[in-house]
């Protein structure tokens, strides 16, 4: 499954019109006559008259400015207080009301242009809403042009609240679709779904502008039914065969809503947002129309932050990180307060790699809840050596953002367990208990945080088990060992740690069970290759009498036990279009990577995958990178060159990866053996997981000599 993210399509607008005239609604036109002329030099009034038991939102009406002409801050009359049971309090107008806009226009125009925007309701049965309407209006001067100074003057004195007023506020929600977003951010985080869905479809309904907004709803709507199924309490016994039926009706609400943005990006050809939106909605399948969307929104509105926002990651897919950075950099800027754009930006500083620590840092202090941000952070942390310093600035991390609600003490206490798990038990104790207090403090937690402490509890119960069983055997009783140790089994993976396995086999071989250890040893390797386990197997085995070849020998023989025929192909490579074969590797260690541009799981793992690939380049290792969405195939050679990496590129499909390789995510990546088989499905995206897939390399490729 690829990036799912989140309704139903917007066939609201397409059928609302229907629905009113069906009811003896009248034509908007009718219900609301708009016309406009000018009263005194340099300002345009524009009238609006409604009918009876009609009105219209006062925070829905724009006013945009046409060719060759500049419009300031409109005025408009207070309204009157409404409780609106979506929009919760909102004002109104009834009957007629009057807006005046400063203007100025070319020497010797003869009118002017604009294009003014509003949304209004039937105030009886059946009570309903008209979709967001925009009516474009030629004034005739008649020698009333305004002097060139004039709108000048004006809006000089309220320049910060105009940009405001046409930047980023136009974008960024009122305080009650904000107030719906994270309602619904609320609802997703339990699992409802339903209601998560309601509150996006209500605020783009109130606010077609609010780009978080229309970026959540359209995520859902695509997704929808998918998400009901990853939900469901009762999931269906054939999980692939509904996965392929949700996706496919999937694709056909994708369809659906394509039409409708488009009919609605016709509907208001001024309005950066649609374009915008559509590109949304082929963020997954075209890119190269997804980034001419976002130019169109930006030349539509050079204030519109999410327009760049959208860019800078499509540079970014194109592994053009200094070009992305500059993008989101100016995102940022011109929505400072937009917590999604500075995660963006603060995830691709770090991927940029150069010095951008203290942007970081200074993102991290405005916005001390995100998890890009986070991430960012301790990743920088991780890839530091040696061992200490990377140990050390995991702590920094830690210590510095003291609620361990905020992400990044979370995220680096996560990566410095399994460390601690390894080296010191005492400290991987002290650890897990000062997570799991923090946790239980937080009243407010989300239904992750809840699961975390959860988890961080039982940690410390399993590091006691383990504590406790490294002084029983310290102390001679090996069957007590086996007995703390069994009480504590049922945690022994939820982790690449592999402490359960080294202390279970050093209480089998303490009790006499000597080749009970070794055989446990290898079947955990056989699970998930280790440098210890092994080394702790080769020293048990050379007690049993076993030379290290009939060990190493028995090590093969069940790793070649579980291992299953490749599906060979053959596919055209990237760079040259040339044909290749997997059976052109036959005799050769290969690591098969499904994978397409636009997945950010996979350029997380990538980094990991391409330290596998540089260590083992010259030993007989080669990495097949097969980009699977084929509308993305032009962006994926740029990309693994502009990064370097060490793989060579071929031209897949979705279709593909699902029947020849049973691929349901991406990435998914397939160690292969020289005699063709499967022996591992590595999941790339730590040190350690790294480490173990070395580990099977580097046992293939004894083998592959032999």
């Amino acid at each position: 499954m690829r990036n799912v993210l989140l309704f139903l399509g917007l066939s609201l607008y397409a059928t609302m019109a229907t629905a009113q005239l069906r009811e003896g609604l009248l034509p908007i036109d009718e219900a609301y006559k708009v016309s406009a002329d000018i009263q005194a030099p340099g300002v345009v009034t524009v009238h609006f008259v409604i009918a009876p038991d009609y009105y219209l939102y006062r925070g829905q009406m724009k006013f945009i400015a046409g060719k060759d002409t500049t419009l300031g801050e409109p005025k408009l009359p207070d309204g009157k207080q409404y409780q609106d049971p979506y929009l919760v309090e909102v004002e109104t107008y009834h009957q007629s009301v009057d807006a005046t806009i400063p203007y100025m226009a070319p020497a010797g125009a003869k009118s002017i242009h604009l294009i003014v925007g509003y949304q209004g309701c039937h105030e009886v049965k059946p009570k309903l809403c008209y979709p967001p309407h925009t009516k474009a209006i030629d004034v005739a001067l008649s020698g009333t042009v305004a002097p060139a100074g004039m709108l000048v003057q004006q809006t000089a004195a309220n320049a910060a609240e105009s940009t405001q007023a046409t930047g980023a506020a136009r974008y960024a929600g009122s305080p009650a679709t904000r107030a719906l977003l994270k309602s619904a951010k609320t609802a997703r985080d339990s699992g409802d779904m339903a209601t998560a869905f309601t509150d996006y479809k209500k605020a783009v309904s109130m606010d077609p502008d609010f780009a978080n907004a229309q970026f959540e709803y359209l995520m859902a709507a695509r997704s929808m039914n998918t998400l009901n199924l990853m939900y469901s309490k009762s999931p269906p016994t054939n999980q692939k065969e509904a996965m392929a039926k949700t996706k496919k009706q999937d694709d056909i609400v994708g369809e659906k809503l394509i039409g409708e943005y488009e009919a609605l990006a016709a509907q208001h050809p001024h309005d950066a947002i649609y374009p915008w939106s559509l590109g949304l909605l082929y963020n997954e399948t075209d890119l190269a129309r997804q980034e001419s969307y976002c130019r169109q929104a930006v030349k539509l509105d050079k204030n519109f932050a999410q327009g760049y926002m959208c860019l800078g990651q499509i540079a970014g897919v194109r592994g053009q990180d200094k070009q992305a950075v500059a993008y989101m950099r100016h995102a940022a800027e011109l929505a400072p307060d937009d917590e999604e754009i500075a995660s963006g930006y603060g995830y691709q500083l770090g991927v940029d790699g150069s010095a951008h620590d203290a942007e970081i840092k200074a993102l991290l202090q405005r916005f001390p809840d995100s998890m890009a941000i986070a991430y960012t952070l301790v990743n920088q942390a991780n890839a530091l050596s040696p061992k200490q310093a990377h140990i050390a600035a995991l702590e920094r991390l830690r210590k510095d953002a003291p609620g361990a609600s905020n992400p990044v003490a979370s995220a680096a206490a996560e990566d410095l367990f399994p460390i601690y798990m390894a080296s010191d038990l005492s400290k991987a104790k002290s650890l897990a208990a000062d997570m799991s207090a923090s946790k239980k403090e937080d009243k407010t937690a989300s239904a992750m945080a809840k699961y975390m402490s959860t988890l961080w509890v039982g940690r410390v119960t399993y590091v006691d088990g383990l504590i406790k069983a490294r002084h029983e055997l310290d102390t001679g009783h090996a069957q007590a060992a086996l007995a703390s140790l069994k009480a504590v089994e049922s945690q022994k993976d939820q982790g690449s740690d592999k402490s359960w396995y080294l202390l279970q086999a050093q209480a089998l071989d303490a009790a006499g069970r000597t080749a009970d250890a070794v055989a446990m040893l290898r079947d955990s390797f056989v699970a998930e290759p280790n440098d210890a386990v092994q080394k702790a197997m080769f020293a048990y085995g050379t007690k049993l009498g076993k030379t290290e070849a009939q060990i190493g020998s028995d090590l093969w023989v069940a790793f070649q036990a579980k291992a299953k025929p490749a599906t060979s192909f053959t596919l055209a490579r990237l760079d040259n279009s040339k044909p290749l074969s997997l059976s052109d590797y036959r005799g050769k260690v290969v690591i098969v990577d499904f994978w397409y541009p636009n997945c950010g799981p996979c350029h997380a793992a990538f980094p990991f995958l391409q330290k596998v690939a540089a260590k083992f380049k010259d030993k007989g290792l080669t990495v097949l990178a097969i980009t699977s969405i084929k509308a993305q195939q032009p962006f994926a050679l740029p990309f693994l060159r502009a990064k370097g990496y060490d793989f060579i590129g071929l031209a897949g499909s979705e279709e593909f990866a699902e029947k020849a390789y049973g691929v349901d995510s991406y990435p998914s990546t397939f160690l292969i053996g020289a005699d063709g088989k499967t022996y591992m499905v590595p999941t790339l995206y730590d040190d350690a997981h790294e480490l173990s897939t070395e580990a099977a390399v580097r046992l293939l490729l004894q083998h592959a000599k032999s």
